[in-house]
C-alpha cells in the first residue's frame, strides 16, 4: 500500500516520498528522521551557544582590561596630587620658617626631610595600590577569556553529544525495520 514518508520534511516544506511500504516502516523511518533532525538542531544550538558564550567572554575581558588601564591612570593622577599637595606643604613649611627666622640645618631640615619622607611614602602606596587593582582586573580579564574557551569547548562537544545521541536514537529507530 502507497504510503507517505516525511512528516519532518512535510512541516519543513520539502517534498515527500511515497513508497509502498506499511504504516509500522513508515513510521519508524518518519521517527528516524524525527531524530536525526532533532540531533542536528540540537547540536547547531549547542554549538552556537558555546560561541556566544565565548564571545560574551571576550567583550567581558576587554571590559576589565579597560578598567585595569583606569586604575592605573587614577593611580598615577593620584599621585600627581599628593605632589602638588606635598610640595605645596613643603613650600609653606620653608615660609613659616622664613618668617620665624629659623634657618640652619638643624630642625627646619630635618622637618622637611620629614615631610619629605612622608609624601614619598604615600606616593610608593598609592602607586601599588592602583597597580594592585590593575593586576587584579587584568587577572580577571585572563580568567574570563579562559572560561569563554572553555565554554566554547564544551559547546563543540555538547554539539557531538547530541549528534551521536540523535543519531544512535535514529539507528535504533531504523534497525526497528529489519
Amino acid at each position: 500500500m502507497p504510503f507517505q514518508i516525511g512528516a519532518v520534511m512535510t512541516a519543513i516544506g520539502l517534498p515527500t516520498i511515497e513508497v509502498g511500504v506499511s504504516t509500522a516502516t513508515a513510521a519508524a523511518i518518519d521517527t528516524a528522521a524525527i531524530a536525526a533532525t532533532g540531533a542536528g538542531i540540537s547540536a547547531y544550538g549547542t554549538y552556537q551557544a558555546g560561541k556566544q558564550e565565548k564571545a560574551n567572554a571576550k567583550y567581558n575581558a576587554q571590559m576589565q582590561e579597560q578598567m585595569a588601564a583606569e586604575e592605573r591612570q587614577q593611580g598615577r593622577y593620584a599621585v600627581g596630587m599628593q605632589l602638588e599637595r606635598g610640595e605645596a606643604f613643603k613650600a609653606k613649611q620653608r615660609a613659616m620658617f622664613s618668617k620665624a627666622r629659623v634657618t640652619g640645618p638643624g630642625t627646619p631640615m630635618l622637618v622637611l626631610q620629614d615631610a619629605a619622607d612622608k609624601i614619598e611614602r604615600d606616593i610608593s602606596m598609592t602607586l601599588g595600590g592602583g597597580q594592585t587593582r590593575s593586576n587584579y582586573y587584568l587577572g580577571q580579564a585572563g580568567l574570563t577569556r579562559m572560561q569563554g574557551r572553555s565554554r566554547s569547548r564544551a559547546g563543540v562537544i555538547g554539539a557531538g553529544t547530541s549528534l551521536l545521541r540523535g543519531f544512535s536514537q535514529s539507528a535504533y529507530y531504523y534497525n526497528q525495520l529489519k
